[in-house]
């Protein structure tokens, strides 16, 4: 503990340090970083550098996260591959095909390190019950594992009132008459003689205990024993390919059928997220597929304009390229819905334009170059204004800044891109396949007459 502590006080980025000892094999510290505005080191950087040092003490494994980070997934996570092996087998079976598993992650490409520490085992007994004394003497089992549990770890049976408040009442035997156990084995529960006659029994006419190694405490998930394996890839890994990948490949070769793998903290969060934003982008797109419908009474007018969708999208990941904590989370998936309603307002500018100088007999390629002349102006303010009110929040600062830098840079590089392809790719795609006007068949300035 003093040697963590020693750590922690060479960052000047640390101004309170709290450790607290626990009696089982963890130990916990929490400390406060100063202002944003006093340091130049984000948190993911300082416990980036403590986790590095921490590797150095012997016999120690130290584990530092940012509490409070943001919801940016792998690009701030020291270990952002994060899974549980799921069974109902015994305990020792999951810790033996644990570290099997875990032997076979590190040699997988993509992965850089490990959190290889687990709960310590410490010293417990395990209680037997004498089934055929018990029935002899007329105890009930239920009623040994219920006296056992009350004088040891005590229990609540009710509460009373004073001054007004309202005081619970527990019962447990004295600690000294507990602190080992022959002094549990001398406690007394009721039972019968041969006669019938109500006697004292001591438990140690009862049970037989033995002492064993196990955990500290024993972690479930859906009524399974669960064994977490926590890893960190490479900048240029995929978190979802490569955790696919080790899926297939474990489930295929090495665990058995009674184990199961599922993900679990960030990468749970992750695929959750991927679920729903393919639901929303899908949605979005309907919506406003029906609404252009209605509106050009045509289903080929809308088609059109959505093409310039993807080509916006496209430019809006591109740009997160160039972030250092450009990920595909929920701000920059916020950005890119928002995307969506603004790029195909432009097509919407073009197109109807066109259609309404297809009405007075103009051909569709003069309706639609007529169009982006007239139009090119309200597009460009509309993009102007858009990405320079973006543009703070692309290049922010501060608290909170990753967030903002998302839906800063989606919104900049999707319109810019955006734009720039529907003012070439709209009006080939609408002369190619928008109807011709109601007065002319061809591509005459006015319709002929009969």
């Amino acid at each position: 503990a003093s040697q963590i502590d020693t750590l922690l006080k060479k960052h000047p980025e640390i101004i309170t340090r709290l450790m607290t000892l626990q009696s089982g094999d963890q130990s916990l510290t929490k400390s406060a970083l100063s202002d944003w505005d006093k340091r130049d080191r984000a948190c993911a950087d300082i416990v980036k550098e403590i986790n590095a040092d921490a590797e150095s003490v012997l016999g120690l494994t130290y584990k530092a996260r940012c509490v409070n980070s943001s919801v940016l997934s792998s690009a701030e996570s020291q270990y952002p591959m994060s899974f549980e092996i799921l069974t109902y087998k015994s305990a020792e079976d999951l810790i033996k095909m644990g570290r099997l598993v875990r032997r076979e992650l590190k040699r997988w490409p993509g992965v850089v390190r490990l959190d290889e520490s687990e709960m310590m085992q410490m010293d417990e007994y395990e209680v037997i019950i004498n089934r055929d004394r018990v029935d002899q003497l007329g105890i009930d089992p239920e009623e040994v594992s219920r006296t056992l549990s009350t004088l040891v770890r005590g229990s609540d049976i009710g509460t009373f009132e004073k001054d007004a408040r309202i005081c619970p009442v527990h019962v447990r035997i004295a600690p000294a008459s507990v602190s080992s156990i022959e002094g549990i084995s001398s406690i007394f529960v009721k039972g019968r003689d041969a006669n019938n006659k109500e006697v004292m029994v001591p438990l140690s006419e009862i049970i037989t205990y033995s002492m064993k190694k196990g955990d500290s405490s024993i972690e479930h998930t859906a009524k399974n024993r669960t064994f977490r394996i926590d890893a960190a890839l490479t900048p240029d890994a995929s978190l979802a390919d490569t955790y696919l990948a080790f899926k297939d490949h474990i489930m295929a070769n090495v665990l058995p059928q009674e184990y199961s793998l599922e993900p679990s903290g960030e990468l749970q969060s992750y695929f959750k997220e991927q679920g729903s934003i393919y639901f929303i982008f899908g949605l979005a797109l309907v919506f406003i597929f029906l609404v252009m419908a209605a509106q050009f009474e045509s289903v080929r007018d809308p088609l059109i304009i959505l093409i310039s969708v993807p080509l916006a999208l496209g430019g809006a990941l591109l740009s997160l390229l160039f972030l250092k904590s450009g990920s595909l989370n929920v701000y920059s998936q916020i950005g890119l819905i928002t995307l969506i309603g603004l790029i195909t307002k432009h097509g919407i500018l073009l197109v109807d334009f066109a259609n309404q100088a297809k009405e007075k007999g103009v051909s569709k390629t003069v309706a639609i170059l007529e169009s982006c002349q007239l139009r090119l102006r309200p597009i460009l303010m509309t993009t102007f204004a858009m990405v320079l009110g973006a543009i703070p929040l692309a290049i922010a600062t501060g608290a909170g800044s990753e967030a903002r830098q998302q839906i800063g840079a989606v919104i900049v590089g999707g319109m810019s891109i955006g734009t720039l392809f529907t003012l070439f790719v709209v009006p080939i795609l609408y002369v190619v396949f928008s109807r011709p006007g109601k007065h002319q068949g061809s591509n005459s300035l006015t319709g002929a007459k009969g």
